[in-house]
């Protein structure tokens, strides 16, 4: 955004890699010991919460007066409780960001998360997911991982609630005095193949899969992600006869895999990425095309 001249106010695009500028930040408008006012929220002040997120205090296991840092699922969900929380829920990218945050440089590499299979402890909507596609583990309980210079940094994954993690409790420290109703939109097409722009987190197909017949199609994804991440996308079943192709937002070609493959991913250099497929030698060549998760990173 221009500050200055007569384009003071206006927005330009500009090439994120290679121009310096000065950013501002926003967060959310509850503030630990203050009460944010001219706001759909009511938020009511809690002085002692250190970590303070939209309305939500995070109490992490490894600032907790407790004998140990570790704890199975159940002895932790119960201290939780009794300090008046529930392990956590996640509903977004940022809030991902924001604990990864608290994380940093602790040397703390999973905590378990409020869930089990697809439904948090503390009985909000299961309405953002983040597990790591290419995981393999398949159990009761959610973990979150912290293992540094990882791609998959914060994703989620299946443990056995057994096991014994940090943890991470949150409780609510406001309210909301109005809320709108989201609308429901109903999915048509499965694959998204030719669809504007499709904005992760979610997941893309070849036209028609998971059909042993695939059509023969020529599809293009548009994928972006908010401005500050790149895309990800991550390849769960992937059968196909002629290349996928995978661009960046400058048209440069920066994978293209064919055949019968293991789950694999691709990290973007930006927040932009362009997939082309066409499907035309699939099917007589018994291939049954692909199915990709795409996630903010």
């Amino acid at each position: 955004m221009s500050t200055a001249t007569k384009t003071a106010g206006q927005w330009y695009s500009q090439a994120c890699e290679v121009t310096n500028m000065a950013y501002v930040c926003e967060v959310p408008a509850t503030v630990a010991g203050k009460t944010t006012c001219k706001t759909t929220y009511k938020t009511h002040s809690d002085s002692t919460c250190t970590h303070n997120y939209n309305g939500y205090c995070y109490l992490p296991s490894h600032e907790m007066k407790l004998s140990t840092n570790l704890s199975n699922y159940a002895s932790a969900q119960a201290f939780c409780q009794a300090s008046g929380a529930n392990l956590a829920s996640i509903h977004s990218k940022p809030e991902i960001d924001f604990i990864r945050a608290i994380y940093r440089n602790t040397g703390i590499q999973q905590i378990f998360l409020g869930a089990q299979g697809s439904k948090w402890v503390d009985g909000s909507k299961w309405d953002y997911d983040y597990t790591d596609p290419l995981a393999t583990v398949k159990d009761s309980c959610l973990a979150m991982e912290f293992y540094p210079y990882t791609p998959n940094n914060g994703m989620w994954t299946q443990t056995n609630c057994g096991n014994a993690f940090s943890f991470l409790c949150k409780k609510k420290i406001g309210s909301k005095t109005s809320q709108e109703q989201e609308p429901i939109h109903e999915i048509l097409d499965a694959s998204n193949c030719n669809t504007t722009l499709f904005m992760a987190p979610g997941v893309i197909t070849s036209f028609g899969y998971p059909t042993k017949k695939p059509a023969a199609t020529f599809c293009t994804w548009k994928l972006v992600t908010l401005g500050p991440y790149r895309v990800g996308v991550y390849f769960t079943d992937f059968s196909t006869a002629d290349p996928v192709y995978i661009y960046d937002e400058n048209g440069f070609q920066i994978n293209g895999p064919s055949g019968n493959q293991s789950p694999f991913y691709t990290l973007a250099y930006s927040n932009i990425v362009t997939i082309t497929h066409d499907s035309k030698n699939d099917a007589k060549n018994g291939f049954h095309g692909f199915s990709a998760t795409v996630l903010p990173h």
